[in-house]
């Protein structure tokens, strides 16, 4: 492996505090709500990507005896479909329900859920909110932000999200004007005064005494020569591409083989990326897929549908599980264990850049069905 791919790696490691990554899995791959890139137009953001939460992820294996031996056949039978499907969707399966609490109310889900939890099965998955992972930048480029404790600036950070989300319209016309995050140096200070005009607007939050204080020093977007000067630019990437979400699992488990769901736009990127890093035949272990092909590709497709579903009814709503029907609390039980015991095996396994509130509700949730 070459030296600039152990870097990566070595950083990779030490940013998410990873260990124990130099297993010999099997990792299977789909994504959902995958616009490719994010973009700052004059009308807003591009394919209302502001909304949406891509998620990356889906079945891991500790070995192929494990493939090996799971009952495709049984689970079909299970869920009722014809023997001649050729192919688990979960377009399929629940047609078109999109609410989370509907969902949870299905006896297939619980078919599905209970085969991953009994297998040998478990699941990994990058979860990103496009606009939370477009905006806290602004927060990172502040000089104290690198000296203060990490929980505190995810609780910044999701302030900030929730000041933007409230004030969309404004954010997304003012970042346009500005370029954002392709602002000229000389006019960070107007940039930032239209940000803590907006803390100010709504209300006493943490983040406003941050922006308070002394701001002239904006390191990530003053001295990165890639974001300055580009305003005969239409349209503004705030995500220019997803490569790095694709690519996080191939060097954080390097030794492990890598199923991706066919897509010639991914894979493209892909060969794009392993020509810049010289990366050698032996390096990583990947490789594009037919989802026909794969069951546990469609196992894939299934779980991190559900996965950006549930994840969007939390961000915007609450689950109370004492009050959920018995059929629902059967079916969030069942997740819940699912990702502890994903999470359990290797946190590693579970990646996300979502506001501090969904991941704390996600917490209480687990923790809740963990004592069950």
């Amino acid at each position: 492996m070459n030296n600039q791919i152990l870097k990566i790696r070595q950083e990779v490691k030490e940013f998410h505090d990873l260990k124990n990554t130099e297993e010999n899995w099997i990792f299977y791959y789909d994504e959902t709500d995958n616009c490719r890139k994010v973009t700052l137009t004059e009308k807003g953001f591009n394919d209302d990507s502001n909304s949406k939460i891509f998620v990356l992820g889906g079945m891991m294996s500790k070995n192929q005896e494990c493939l090996n031996n799971f009952n495709f056949e049984g689970l079909k039978s299970k869920l009722k479909l014809k023997l001649d499907t050729e192919e688990l969707k979960f377009k399929d399966i629940f047609k078109d329900k999109k609410d989370f609490l509907t969902i949870l109310n299905s006896r297939k889900l619980e078919t599905i859920l209970k085969t991953i939890l009994e297998s040998d099965l478990y699941i990994h998955f990058y979860a990103i909110d496009l606009l939370y992972f477009s905006v806290v930048d602004i927060v990172d480029s502040l000089d104290f932000a690198l000296d203060c404790d990490f929980i505190y600036i995810q609780k910044i950070k999701s302030e900030l999200y929730d000041v933007v989300k409230k004030n969309q319209k404004e954010f997304n016309q003012k970042s346009y004007e500005f370029h954002y995050p392709n602002i000229k140096e000389e006019e960070l200070g107007a940039f930032y005064d239209f940000i803590r005009g907006l803390i100010k607007k709504e209300g006493n939050y943490n983040l406003l005494k941050l922006f308070e204080s002394d701001i002239s020093d904006v390191p990530f977007i003053a001295n990165n020569s890639q974001l300055i000067n580009k305003k005969n630019k239409k349209n503004i990437d705030t995500i220019e591409h997803f490569r790095e979400f694709y690519t996080s699992n191939l060097f954080t488990f390097n030794n492990s083989k890598h199923f991706f769901d066919k897509e010639n736009f991914i894979e493209k990127r892909f060969e794009e990326m392993c020509k810049f890093l010289e990366v050698k035949e032996n390096d990583i272990d990947y490789t594009f897929i037919d989802s026909k092909d794969s069951i546990f590709i469609q196992l894939s497709d299934v779980f991190v549908s559900v996965i950006k579903i549930y994840l969007k009814y939390l961000r915007d709503s609450n689950i109370n599980p004492n009050y959920l029907q018995a059929q629902q609390s059967k079916n969030l039980s069942l997740l819940s264990k699912i990702l502890l015991k994903s999470e359990n095996l290797n946190k590693a396994l579970i990646h996300n850049s979502l506001p501090f509130d969904i991941i704390g509700k996600l917490g209480n949730i687990n923790g809740y069905y963990r004592l069950k």
